[in-house]
């Protein structure tokens, strides 16, 4: 009876083991390191017509997600991030003040 018990007692344990290592040893493209990618700083562009959050490049030159929401749910004004995306073609917005892009991955910088 005692040896039932002590077996069940450990087949959950190795389960509750494998459960728990597994949901947090994974990692996700939103919260892991962007390999390749570009340092950009969030701006708040909300003063010109029609924009609101675009990424600004070391160079200057403005960057406008059109997934941001996909991965920053709370922006934060020059908070610094890595990024990887690719151009979102054929695609037009009322901001003219960056290209288009399609976020792949972020990562913030601490």
């Amino acid at each position: 009876m005692i040896g039932n018990y002590i077996s069940i007692m450990l087949k959950f344990y190795v389960l509750y083991l494998f459960f728990t290592f597994g949901a947090f040893s994974c990692s996700t493209t939103k919260n892991s390191r962007c390999i390749g990618g570009i340092t950009v700083t969030l701006t708040d562009k909300s003063g010109l017509d029609g924009c609101t959050w675009l990424f600004t490049m070391t160079d200057g030159k403005m960057l406008h997600p059109i997934n941001l929401d996909d991965y920053i749910e709370n922006p934060v004004d020059g908070k610094k991030y890595i990024i990887t995306y690719t151009k979102a073609e054929d695609m037009f917005s009322i901001c003219m003040a960056g290209e288009m892009i399609t976020l792949s991955c972020v990562s913030g910088i601490n």
